[in-house]
């Protein structure tokens, strides 16, 4: 049996369109949260949420310009061919959602670009580079013998 993508409205006020919130997340200052959990709907095969109109005249919006992407949906955008790659499904049980940004996508480092900032996401690490310990475990390794 074929599932079909089909968006079902919701009355969810913490719902996120994710479409939306990954450029929210690359440049907050460009792209605030307000907006984000109006008028979401949630697929009824995949769970993921998105806005089920077009976003147009604004042009903080890099998201739909990108190839494949212009004149589509929030909705649509996810569930193009490139959309199944950006934003990995994850399984119903999982309690990190319906979905998960891949950093690695040709699409996200775009975005990144687009807005400003370098394709590659840097994280900064807790651990220290020269031994693999953070930085917190600088305490001594052996016990004292009592000599």
């Amino acid at each position: 049996m074929k599932r079909t993508h089909v968006p079902v409205r919701i009355d969810n006020k913490h719902a996120r369109c994710r479409v939306c919130h990954v450029e929210s997340n690359i440049n907050p200052d460009v792209v605030p949260l307000t907006g984000l959990r109006q008028n979401v709907v949630r697929c009824a095969c995949c769970r993921v949420t998105a806005h089920n109109y077009v976003v147009r005249n604004d042009p903080n919006r890099k998201i739909h310009g990108l190839e494949g992407f212009q004149n589509r949906t929030c909705f649509d955008i996810l569930h193009t061919h490139e959309g199944f790659q950006l934003w990995k499904r994850l399984p119903p049980q999982s309690k990190k959602g319906a979905a998960a940004v891949q950093f690695s996508h040709r699409y996200y480092k775009d975005l990144r670009e687009l807005h400003g900032f370098s394709r590659e996401l840097t994280r900064k690490r807790g651990r220290n580079e020269s031994d693999g310990r953070n930085e917190s475990d600088e305490s001594v390794d052996s016990e004292d013998d009592g000599n």
